[in-house]
C-alpha cells in the first residue's frame, strides 16, 4: 500500500514535470515566432521587444536574402523561428532594390521608406536619418537620389549605357602570300619570295615587288 502511494506521488511529480516543461517550450516557441515577424517588418529592435513581451530574451538574430531567422531563450529552453519579409507593393524592379536595401541596412531600414505614387513608379522617400548612407551605397542598392531638390527622394538609378562598337580588329602580322606562297621575312629593305631572292626588291602593296 506504501509503495503504491509513493510510486503514484513520483508519477504526479513527473507529470507535472513535463507539464510545466511543455507549457515553457511553448511559451518559448511562441516568443520565437513572434519575434521573426517582428523582425522581418520591423528589424531587431522590434524582435527584442516582441520576446521580452513573451517572457524570452531575444538570443540570435540573423536576416538575410529576405529571410529574418531568430533564437530566444526562456529559462533552460530555447526556440528558433523564420519569417520572409513582407514584399513591398512595387514593381519587380523597385522591390528588388529595396530588398537590397534591407540586406544591407537591415529590415528596419525598409519598413521606414514610403512609397511614391502608384506601386512606386514616382520613387520613394527616405527618413532623413537614413538618406545619407542610402546615398552613399546607391551602387550597391540601384536607388539614387532623384535630383529634384528633395533631399529625401529617391528613384531607381539609370541603367549604365553599354559601349557601342568593338575594337578594330588587329592586323595579322604576317604578309600575305604573293602567288600562293608566304615570304619568309623582309631583310635589309629587300624581300625572300619566290620573286626576289633577297638583295632587291621591297614590300609594295602588300606584295613583293619585281627586281630591278
Amino acid at each position: 500500500m506504501v509503495l503504491a502511494l509513493a510510486a503514484g506521488a513520483v508519477g504526479a511529480l513527473l507529470l507535472a514535470h513535463l507539464a510545466g516543461r511543455a507549457q515553457v517550450m511553448a511559451q518559448s516557441q511562441t516568443a520565437a515566432d513572434a519575434a521573426a515577424l517582428a523582425g522581418a517588418t520591423a528589424g531587431r529592435s522590434a524582435a527584442e521587444g516582441l520576446a521580452a513581451a513573451n517572457g524570452a530574451v531575444l538570443a540570435g538574430f540573423d536576416a538575410a536574402g529576405g529571410t529574418v531567422r531568430v533564437e530566444v531563450a526562456l529559462g533552460d529552453e530555447r526556440a528558433v523561428a523564420a519569417a520572409t519579409r513582407p514584399v513591398p507593393d512595387a514593381t519587380p524592379a523597385l522591390a528588388a532594390a529595396l530588398d537590397r536595401v534591407g540586406d544591407i541596412l537591415g529590415p528596419d531600414a525598409t519598413a521606414s521608406i514610403r512609397l511614391l505614387g502608384p506601386l512606386g513608379s514616382e520613387g520613394v522617400e527616405v527618413p532623413r536619418r537614413l538618406a545619407p548612407r542610402l546615398g552613399a551605397l546607391s551602387h550597391r542598392t540601384g536607388l539614387c537620389r532623384a535630383g529634384d531638390g528633395r533631399p529625401l527622394h529617391f528613384v531607381l538609378c539609370p541603367m549604365k549605357r553599354r559601349q557601342e562598337g568593338r575594337r578594330p580588329r588587329r592586323a595579322d602580322p604576317s604578309p600575305p602570300s604573293t602567288a600562293g606562297r608566304w615570304p619568309s621575312a623582309a631583310v635589309g629593305g629587300g624581300c625572300r619570295s619566290g620573286a626576289c631572292d633577297g638583295s632587291c626588291g621591297a614590300w609594295s602593296s602588300g606584295r613583293c615587288s619585281s627586281c630591278p
